[in-house]
């Protein structure tokens, strides 16, 4: 069911903040400073009023302390919680960085493992931080500001291979799934940024971007 509770009357911050969350998808996560980098809200006293508001109609859920949600309401189980990585990137954010994959995630991404994470680990640009949000626990932890530079496609490989350990890193049948997942330009991206990679996975991912 994808009908948003807002109603668009009024004027003041609340009704402004209203009108502008109307046009972030179900499940959106953002921040107070989120709301205030987009010039919403007179003052922080009276964005946390409107925000106050929003979550008391229903328009709004609150994640934890400063973190907030556009619901989505399952027509048999009610509200749906956003996902974890949704979380992680707007604690991210908050602290002035961004996230970057994580083993598990990765190799999951790239079809490697169908491993399911209980607590998932992420890392980020920013600094860390484990915050418990409902029955969750999310824990962002601080990447060397080299890994922070790799390629998206570069860092999924690389955080993909640490994650399944060597000896399947260096199947061929590893090789052939990514060889087949990625197109000639990121296997470009793969073969300049080999020196982000720990030794050992040097001549894997040479592979990956060569092997005919």
């Amino acid at each position: 069911m994808d009908t948003k509770p807002y109603l668009f009357q009024g004027r003041g911050t609340a009704a402004t903040l209203r009108r502008a969350i109307a046009d972030k998808p179900l499940g959106t996560v953002f921040t107070t400073q989120d709301l205030l980098a987009e010039g919403l809200g007179s003052s922080r006293t009276a964005l946390d009023m409107a925000l106050k508001r929003l979550v008391d109609e229903g328009a709004l859920a609150r994640a934890g302390r400063g973190l907030f949600y556009v619901p989505e309401k399952h027509p048999v189980i009610g509200a749906l919680s956003p996902r974890s990585e949704q979380l992680a990137e707007a604690l991210a954010r908050r602290s002035g960085g961004e996230l970057l994959p994580a083993g598990p995630g990765a190799a999951n991404w790239l079809g490697l493992s169908t491993q399911v994470v209980a607590r998932p680990v992420f890392f980020t640009t920013g600094r860390s931080t484990k915050r418990k949000l409902g029955n969750r626990t999310i824990e962002l932890r601080q990447r060397i500001p080299r890994a922070a530079t790799a390629d998206p496609v570069v860092a999924h490989a690389i955080e993909a291979l640490r994650s399944i350990g060597k000896d399947e890193a260096k199947s061929d049948a590893v090789t052939r799934r990514l060889r087949e997942i990625f197109n000639d330009e990121q296997k470009a991206a793969i073969s300049k940024q080999l020196y982000l990679a720990p030794e050992w996975m040097r001549p894997i991912l040479r592979k990956i971007a060569s092997w005919p």
